[in-house]
């Protein structure tokens, strides 16, 4: 497993994100690959909890044809909490955020294959259409990542003296947000299953479509610094579950 060093926080800081390549045990990685499996079991039932999974959505729903966002199970499967919790997650999140953690929304990503199931061009914290502190987004790869199979791509960005939250546009044809990019500071990210890929929700992100025979699964779980409460309403937005 690959440590949080003061070289890769000085990294994040500069870069706007950080590779730590075998993140998770082989174990742990299995768990979290089965609890997917039992998830889409419950799809195949048409299951009520998954239709409740996509409530707290304020943009709608961003899944769509060979794009799958299955949201906030992790109250159904252990393994699922276990690995939200554990120390090495932990370290990563409260070095990162430099103090307390909650865990603001978690979900598996799914690109089904040989469909169009790319992911514009976006920043985590244009979801969020109130001022708040920018938080966390740890993206843990089920799968292998290559250039055919929806990799991620970021554009790296200081947080210290660029970072800002830009002008997002929703976009109801590929059913998501999107902001204009200089696309050739971009990096993609070819990354080996286990891997964990943290990123800032102010750092400049998209995906591509799988064009491969096989389907390509993350493990997305955002985490904040405190609550995000929406102050029209008072009320968090998602959740904010202290670690």
């Amino acid at each position: 497993m690959q440590k949080l060093t003061q070289q890769k926080v000085n990294e994040f800081k500069s870069q706007g994100f950080l590779i730590l390549e075998n993140f998770v045990s082989s174990e742990v990685l299995l768990e979290l690959q089965e609890s997917l499996n039992s998830i889409y079991e419950e799809i195949d039932k048409e299951s009520n909890r998954l239709e409740q999974s996509y409530d707290n959505k304020h943009y709608g729903d961003i899944s769509k044809v060979g794009r799958k966002f299955i949201q906030n199970q992790s109250r159904y499967y252990p393994a699922i909490q276990n690995y939200l919790k554990s120390n090495p997650l932990k370290e990563v999140v409260t070095k990162l955020l430099d103090g307390d953690a909650f865990i603001f929304n978690e979900q598996f990503v799914v690109k089904e294959p040989n469909t169009p199931s790319s992911f514009n061009w976006h920043q985590d914290s244009g979801y969020i259409n109130f001022v708040h502190k920018p938080y966390l987004t740890t993206w843990l790869a089920l799968d292998d990542t290559h250039s055919l199979n929806g990799p991620l791509s970021i554009i790296p960005t200081n947080l210290e003296t660029e970072a800002k939250v830009l002008t997002h546009q929703w976009s109801d044809k590929s059913k998501d947000l999107f902001i204009e990019v200089d696309e050739a500071k971009a990096k993609t990210l070819h990354v080996s299953v286990g891997s964990l890929v943290v990123f800032s929700s102010l750092t400049p992100h998209s995906s591509g479509a799988n064009q491969s025979p096989s389907p390509r699964s993350a493990y997305l779980a955002q985490y904040s610094s405190e609550p995000i409460i929406d102050p029209n309403t008072g009320l968090n937005r998602n959740q904010a579950i202290p670690i």
